[in-house]
């Protein structure tokens, strides 16, 4: 096997693919969870525009996208939006990890009630 100077560095190509083959291999791994689908409602106040906190929901830990529909004035200060998440466990069992999950999205400010209407298993790690 012959060698490569890349940055002013010398790798030898075979560590370099072996390298290259455990980062797709741990990668991979990382992505084969169990993915869910929950169709949630969301209570908000009005003041906090509904995009910055789904926004913020994208980055609880699991979630991957989130989406909504069209809100519901509910009064003057508060609306209601319902959402589907998609997320994968990161709890060891669904239920512990949705109550985390509604613990978390609870704290972001706008949030008035978070309640799971509806959970559907996307996908199976292998």
């Amino acid at each position: 096997m012959g060698s490569k100077i890349t940055s002013n560095y010398l790798y030898k190509e075979d560590k370099y693919m072996v390298l290259k083959d455990k980062i797709k291999e741990v990668i991979l791994e990382a992505l084969q969870h169990d993915v869910y689908k929950a169709e949630v409602s969301v209570k908000s106040d009005k003041e906090r525009n509904i995009t910055e906190i789904l926004d913020e929901m994208r980055a609880l830990c699991g979630v991957t996208i989130v989406n909504s529909f069209p809100s519901k004035s509910l009064s003057e200060k508060s609306e209601l939006t319902v959402c589907t998440i998609k997320f994968f466990l990161t709890n060891p069992s669904l239920k512990l990890h949705m109550n985390k999950l509604a613990l978390a999205a609870k704290k972001i400010d706008g949030v008035l009630a978070f309640r799971v209407l509806k959970i559907d298993k996307l996908q199976e790690k292998d």
